[in-house]
């Protein structure tokens, strides 16, 4: 994500993952990784909205989309770590809009 960069109020991030898939989301380097580029994303959706009443942005979910491109992500994500998968959108609920797996 580009530093500095201004979004309008109606901006809705959407995220395609390719460098890291579903399946690798076990390893706990690619997590942190995946969790803070959400995350910043997310930030920056918020920055770009205008401020409620309470004068803080209104939160702003990132669409995402998460692929399966090989067969690590066939047996890896939804097959041998499904509780990993589910941790990871319960974690990052107020983070994530709509997703695709």
């Amino acid at each position: 994500m580009s530093e500095g960069i201004g979004f309008s109020s109606n901006l809705v991030v959407q995220a395609l993952n390719m460098s890291y898939s579903m399946g690798l989301m076990h390893q706990p380097a690619v997590r942190r990784e995946q969790e803070a580029r959400l995350r910043a994303w997310s930030g920056a959706a918020k920055d770009a909205t205008s401020t409620e009443s309470s004068g803080t942005a209104a939160a702003r979910p990132v669409n995402t989309w998460f692929g399966s491109y090989g067969p690590s992500d066939w047996t890896y994500g939804p097959v041998q770590y499904p509780h990993v998968v589910q941790d990871f959108y319960r974690a990052n609920r107020a983070f994530i809009g709509a997703r695709a797996c």
